[in-house]
C-alpha cells in the first residue's frame, strides 16, 4: 500500500508540475531560407538544422530561442557561400540566434543576433499543433547592412541587393 501511494504521489507531482510550469519542446525538423537579389539573378541559400528550445504553456511557447550555425546555410554555389560565410564573418560569430519571451499566432516580437549585432524586430508568425507536434512557420525581410554585414560581391562586378528575405519553418516537439 505504502508503495501505491509514493508511485500515485509521484504521478500527481509530474502533472501538477507540468501544468505549473509547462511542457518542454525541442526541435523535430527545420528548414530556414534566405533569399536575395543580385545584379545578375537572384539567389536562395537554405538550412535545415538549428536548435530550437522554449516551454509550452497553454498556447504559447514560452522563452524560446532558436539557434543555427551561418555555415549550414548552403546555395547551388560553393563559391557564392564561401563569400556569403566571409559577409556573415562566421570565423568569428559561427551563429544565427533567435530569442523570444513568447512565441504565439500574429506577430511576434524578439531579438535576432546575427554577426555579434542584436536587433529587436518582429515576424508574424503561424503555429498549429497536429499529431502532437507544433508547426511554426514565419517570414521576414531585413537589411544586411543593419547587422554590418556588407552585402557580398562577386569578381567585384556581381554584387548582392541589400535587403534579403528570411523564411523558417520548424516542426517541434516535446522534449524528453
Amino acid at each position: 500500500m505504502r508503495n501505491f501511494k509514493t508511485v500515485l504521489f509521484s504521478l500527481v507531482f509530474i502533472f501538477v508540475n507540468s501544468l505549473m510550469f509547462g511542457q518542454a519542446l525541442e526541435t523535430s525538423r527545420v528548414q530556414v531560407q534566405l533569399s536575395g537579389t543580385s545584379t545578375i539573378h537572384d539567389w536562395v541559400m537554405n538550412s535545415y538544422h538549428g536548435d530550437f528550445s522554449g516551454t509550452l504553456e497553454g498556447k504559447e511557447i514560452r522563452d524560446a530561442k532558436f539557434v543555427m550555425k551561418a555555415e549550414d546555410l548552403h546555395s547551388s554555389r560553393r563559391g557564392m557561400d564561401a563569400n556569403a560565410y566571409r559577409a556573415l564573418n562566421t570565423e568569428k560569430y559561427p551563429n544565427i540566434t533567435f530569442e523570444t519571451s513568447k512565441l504565439r499566432n500574429g506577430v511576434v516580437d524578439g531579438k535576432l543576433t546575427i554577426n555579434n549585432v542584436t536587433k529587436n524586430i518582429q515576424i508574424p508568425l503561424a503555429i498549429q499543433k497536429t499529431k502532437g507536434f507544433y508547426l511554426v512557420k514565419g517570414q521576414t525581410e531585413l537589411n544586411m547592412s543593419d547587422y554590418n554585414i556588407t552585402p557580398p560581391t562577386f569578381y567585384n562586378t556581381i554584387k548582392t541587393g541589400d535587403q534579403v528575405s528570411i523564411s523558417f519553418y520548424l516542426i517541434l516537439k516535446e522534449a524528453k
